[in-house]
């Protein structure tokens, strides 16, 4: 055998080593997440993102003035309240119905995970905007201190059960 074969095969021999320990010996991450919760649980595979989302809507006698997130419907209350006062009484027939939890961006789809919900009726308690603000501020604050504990709690990862050849050999090299 003269040098030139003999480099062939000896490139071959190493070339096949390592590509088959690469697929053989790497075992597929544990990162395709699922979401229990209340209803059951749902897949949502490899998470992109996660953030805490809020919804609000305040309304008078049946009709909607804002909604939106928390931050508008206090912005609202804010520009609004100019010239009364953020402390003076709001009217009956005022509904603030609100809620907050966590957000994941993921590969399969997205989920909302609905954690926390507050109900303000004027009809019932005495309320000003300070009071709707100090409880959207509640609400948001709630959410987002217990927002790690709650993803710990709510997320399995496990296999993902249709991967592709090129994730399978990206996450061997990581």
């Amino acid at each position: 055998m003269n040098t030139p074969q003999a480099t062939v095969i000896s490139s071959f021999i190493v070339t096949a080593g390592l590509t088959s320990g690469i697929f053989f010996v790497a075992s597929p991450q544990r990162n395709y997440a699922t979401v229990s919760y209340d209803g059951g649980y749902q897949k949502i595979g490899i998470i992109y993102s996660e953030q805490v989302f809020t919804k609000a809507e305040l309304k008078k006698d049946g009709d909607s003035i804002v909604s939106g997130d928390a931050e508008k419907v206090i912005e609202f209350l804010k520009k609004n309240s100019e010239g009364y006062g953020l402390d003076s009484k709001i009217g009956k027939g005022i509904i603030l119905t609100a809620s907050s939890g966590i957000r994941w961006n993921a590969s399969r789809t997205n989920f909302d995970l609905r954690t926390d919900n507050l109900l303000l009726n004027s009809s019932k308690e005495t309320l000003t905007p300070n009071m709707i603000i100090s409880s959207l501020n509640k609400l948001i604050a709630n959410t987002k201190s217990k927002r790690e504990e709650t993803s710990d709690s709510a997320l399995t990862y496990g296999r993902d059960p249709n991967p592709d050849w090129i994730s399978s050999l990206a996450s061997a090299f990581r």
